[in-house]
């Protein structure tokens, strides 16, 4: 672009064959700006690669094409988005994506690789996608990207060790879940968000995160845990051994089970007359002069539920509980940083959501004065009439 104008978006590049060969660079990137303060990147354009599944099976040695289909200036706080990576299968998808290997990769439902090796930014099309690993995985986001778009997945298996480093995660969609045969590493700011779905009598983790070795979060990597915010079904996680180091941690807050529009809030303890809050581990509040809110159930010693939401009156809908933290680690849970499943504040008028559950067993347990645990209730904009969580 010119001195304040943003970068021109990537253009388009479509090839079909019976079947592709070599090792060469396909790229389709978005424009840097000419103005890196104020103008923003141009958006990554669109890679078609169609062939013959059948000839292209036959080819040796295996293409390891580089596709790039980036956003400009990945670099700065205006970046543009990643363009589109069409193959007709996986056999044009390498297992060493370079930082040159960027894109939003469609039309691929499972991928089966040996290893991966990523230090671009890649993304998948479709949440629905299943990986299976062979051996071990590592998602890096190299510093110099101020970029770092999320890969969200629905089942991911790695049989070695899978390293998280700036890599966002998502497990999304029906009974999401992870199982490292290994160690589970999260280094440099690395997230995971993992959603909940309904359970039933069969199904009864919402999802599953499993660990065979070590589940261990540095400095600034955080876990953040959804539960279904109608049925209540919660993510669980089976390790070995947990290290979550100081600033870092799971987060469950406002993530239990949410209000309703002018009605009582989901959830068994939920705030059943105007303004009221939810309860779980204690009653929830009351309006000024009226009685109280949701009542308690559940578990004292096991707790494994969310919490439930308030009342929500005066066209408007309250804020979410806490949600589920569980843990089971067969080894040593060391805990230097914040587990917290807090119930949401709630606006004018509405009662706030019960705090959530922190249930984790282990063989040995290590705390940290930088160590803390919090299930609490939120509050509201005026406690003298409206019910807190």
């Amino acid at each position: 672009g010119g001195a304040d104008a943003g970068g021109g978006s990537g253009g388009g590049i479509y090839l079909t064959a019976a079947r592709v060969a070599g090792t060469g660079t396909i790229r389709a990137n978005g424009g840097y700006p000419g103005n890196t303060v104020n103008a923003g990147g141009g958006g990554g354009g669109r890679i078609a690669i169609a062939y013959n599944p059948g000839v292209q099976s036959a080819v040796t040695p295996r293409p390891t094409l580089t596709l790039s289909a980036a956003g400009g200036a990945a670099d700065l706080p205006r970046f543009g988005g990643l363009g589109t990576l069409y193959v007709t299968d996986t056999q044009l998808l390498v297992e060493n994506m370079s930082s040159n290997y960027n894109g939003v990769i469609c039309n691929i439902p499972s991928w089966s690789p040996d290893h991966i090796v990523c230090s671009g930014l890649v993304q998948f099309a479709s949440a629905n996608v299943r990986l299976s690993v062979s051996n071990d995985a590592s998602f890096t986001i190299p510093s110099f990207y101020s970029s770092t778009p999320a890969i969200s997945l629905t089942q991911c298996v790695v049989r070695g060790t899978l390293v998280l480093d700036r890599q966002p995660l998502i497990l999304t969609n029906s009974s999401p879940s992870l199982s490292c045969g290994r160690n589970l590493l999260m280094t440099n700011g690395a997230w995971m968000s993992v959603y909940g779905s309904s359970t039933n009598a069969v199904i009864t983790n919402g999802a599953l995160v499993r660990v065979d070795g070590a589940l261990v979060l540095s400095p600034g990597c955080w876990v953040y845990l959804s539960s279904d915010p109608v049925n209540g079904g919660s993510p669980a996680f089976l390790v070995q051994d947990l290290t979550v180091a100081a600033a870092a941690g799971f987060n469950a807050d406002f993530s239990g089970y949410m209000g309703r529009y002018n009605f009582d809030g989901h959830g068994p303890g939920a705030g059943r007359a105007n303004g009221t809050g939810g309860g779980y581990g204690g009653q929830g509040g009351s309006l000024a002069g009226g009685p109280w809110g949701g009542g308690t159930y559940g578990s004292s010693n096991a707790p494994v539920d969310p919490g439930s939401a308030g009342h929500s009156q005066n066209n408007s809908t309250t804020a979410r509980a806490g949600g589920v933290i569980r843990i089971a680690a067969t080894g040593t849970v060391r805990i230097e940083g914040t587990l917290t499943a807090g119930g949401g504040d709630a606006p004018p008028y509405n009662g706030g959501g019960a705090g959530g559950s922190i249930f984790v067993t282990c063989r040995k347990f290590i705390g940290a004065p930088t160590g803390a645990l919090r299930a609490n209730g939120g509050t509201v904009q005026n406690v003298t009439y409206w019910g807190c969580g």
